[in-house]
């Protein structure tokens, strides 16, 4: 009797050992694969990043290093070209900074706005609808803004690259197909800009 109780206590250590080591195993295996994406995504930001910087380090931007930082690299996009920020003669600008901060405003807007509309959703029988109503409206909105100021943005980069008779096409495509954009930039990255290598100080000295 003594024998079997023995061996059933021993089988449960086992066990028990092995369903922890089974756990721990799942565990590291899963936090690997997170750990992978997130270096391949980091990859990914830095190889479609590079022809930014090398259109910067073209141009004469100041610190053309800033294409590989999140946010700064939609900067850097935004304030090479040297041409009005004209969105259908709506919203004009020659502070191409200005449009820049235009555009991470209204990116942040649903993050200063959907805490309010949960608010809504305490109003019995239809907050709750109408806090979803509200959210998608704003999301759409939101998205709909964000999407003119990047096509334009592209728009002028591309057209400040030579990308000539593609310029229109490739700046609207583009937004529902990354890669074109991706293809495009690699295709230019080594092009002078319109108002010359080296030129981006200079011209903001002779227009200030």
């Amino acid at each position: 009797m003594s024998n079997n109780t023995s061996s059933d206590a021993l089988v449960g250590l086992f066990s028990s050992l092995f369903a922890g080591g089974f756990t721990i195993g799942v565990f590291l295996l899963v936090l690997l694969f997170i750990l992978l994406v997130f270096l391949l995504l980091i990859a990914i930001f830095i190889v479609t990043e590079i022809p930014v910087y090398k259109m910067a380090k073209n141009a004469g931007f100041p610190h053309p290093w800033l294409a590989f930082v999140p946010y700064a690299c939609s900067y850097v996009m935004f304030a090479l070209p040297h041409k009005e920020f004209n969105i259908f003669n709506w919203i004009k600008t020659h502070n191409r900074t200005n449009a820049f901060l235009w555009y991470l405003g209204i990116s942040f807007v649903p993050a200063v706005i959907y805490p309010l509309v949960m608010v809504v959703a305490f109003i019995p029988l239809i907050g709750s609808l109408l806090a979803t109503g509200l959210n998608g409206l704003i999301s759409l909105v939101v998205y709909f803004f964000l999407y003119i100021f990047l096509w334009r943005a592209r728009y002028d980069l591309l057209a400040t690259f030579g990308a000539g008779e593609n310029t229109l096409w490739v700046s609207i495509v583009s937004l529902f197909v990354p890669f074109v954009w991706i293809v495009f930039l690699f295709i230019l990255m080594n092009n002078e800009p319109d108002y010359g290598n080296g030129n981006y100080d200079s011209y903001y000295t002779q227009t200030a």
